[in-house]
């Protein structure tokens, strides 16, 4: 327990000496754990708890396509891959005549 105490008093001893140099390394170690505790929240919510649908093997993704972009240069590498607003995606089932929810 001495230790400890020794351990603590030479901190507060080189804290004293270099005020700049301890706030800079207490700073850098918070925002370190900020940093590791805000990756572990995404990736716990998003990859790791399932998802909050009833039925998630269900669900799927409504691409928009467009033909035309296929043949410019620029524009082919992402002709696919348009996803579709919910309000486009109201009009597109109201004019096959069904009504979404």
């Amino acid at each position: 327990m001495s230790w400890i105490l020794r351990d603590v008093y030479f901190a507060v001893r080189a804290w004293r000496r270099r005020p700049a140099l301890a706030t800079i390394a207490i700073a850098t170690i918070a925002i370190g754990i900020g940093a590791a505790t805000s990756v572990y929240s995404v990736v716990d919510g998003g990859l790791l708890r399932p998802l909050s649908f009833r039925e998630p093997d269900q669900l799927i993704a409504i691409w928009q396509t467009f033909p035309d972009w296929k043949r410019n240069d620029i524009l082919a590498s992402s002709w696919d891959q348009i996803t579709l607003s919910l309000p486009e995606f109201r009009d597109l089932r109201s004019k096959q005549g069904r009504r979404v929810s």
